[in-house]
């Protein structure tokens, strides 16, 4: 019945060890259309935090895969029953090392994709205003050339409308 349950127990790891490895991959993709938006000097940044995240990732997955032999290897052995328990409870606190690594890999995107988003608001708010400019100038140039057409400046308004380039 012991043996029944430490399987049992060893199935349920393995099963999140692998949902947690999908969310890995599924982070990744969503980190990387995230990062074409940033400029270079985040770009950068954001590898490297990816890369750090992703070696962690990595030599949790390497001591995962340690573990399941060394489990393995034991639980034929009756005599190994404790060395066999430790061994899960271990590969339950790397599961758990795993399941931290990944939220707070997660909340550090979170947050760069809010600054993104702040940053993105702010620049959009910043053309506005420009095209206002443009068309406020637009406005006070025709103002300008009207001006001069009424008093008879006709030479540089007839050059100006008459020209067919700029030079």
């Amino acid at each position: 019945m012991r043996k029944f349950a430490l399987k049992r127990c060893l199935a349920c790891a393995i099963a999140v060890l692998t949902a947690f490895t999908m969310l890995a991959s599924t982070s990744n993709s969503v980190v990387n259309e995230q990062i074409v938006t940033a400029d270079s000097t985040e770009l950068k940044q954001n590898k490297t935090d990816i890369s750090d995240t992703q070696s962690q990732l990595d030599d949790l997955e390497a001591k995962q895969k340690e573990l399941d032999e060394k489990i393995s290897s034991t639980k034929d052995d009756i005599n190994s029953e404790e060395e066999n328990q430790a061994a899960i409870e271990e590969q339950i606190k790397t599961v758990q090392e795993t399941i931290s690594t990944l939220d707070k890999s997660i909340e550090e995107l979170n947050t760069k994709i809010t600054d993104l988003e702040d940053s993105i608001a702010k620049s959009e708010i910043q053309i506005a205003n420009k095209k206002t400019e443009i068309e406020n100038g637009v406005g006070d140039f025709k103002e300008r050339l009207r001006a001069m057409y009424v008093a008879g400046s006709s030479s540089y308004s007839e050059i100006l409308i008459g020209s067919t380039d700029f030079y």
